[in-house]
């Protein structure tokens, strides 16, 4: 295979956002990022109980509050999941290794009126 075609092939991954080129380190893969709208409004621990899974306990799902404390009813959320490395915080209270592959769920939640609540755990 030719350079041309080499570097022809990566400038394409590079304006997609798959890689990143990055001046005296090199061509890297990009972090990725997946987000989607979630129709069934669900807290985590409910969708993994549904899934079969466990997860660790709500004492309240949050849109039940928003619903019949404050009267916010919301309609949709987007999710954005990334694949992070544990912190040494995250790693003591997961019982995992720092550094262990993590999946970083951040929800948006939305009302009529437009977004109301970032969901975001601290890294």
């Amino acid at each position: 295979m030719s350079r041309t075609t080499v570097r022809k092939a990566i400038s394409m991954l590079v304006d997609e956002g798959t890689m990143t080129i990055v001046r005296g380190r090199g061509t890297m893969g990009s972090p990725t990022r997946l987000s989607y709208r979630v129709a069934g409004l669900m807290s985590f621990t409910e969708l993994m109980k549904q899934q079969g899974l466990r997860a660790i306990e709500e004492k309240q799902s949050p849109y039940k509050v928003l619903e019949e404390d404050c009267n916010i009813e919301i309609h949709s959320t987007e999710d954005t999941i990334q694949a992070i490395k544990a912190s040494k915080v995250q790693a003591e209270i997961l019982h995992v290794g720092q550094n262990d592959p993590l999946l970083f769920i951040e929800r948006l939640a939305y009302s009529k009126g437009g977004e109301i609540d970032t969901s975001t755990p601290s890294r």
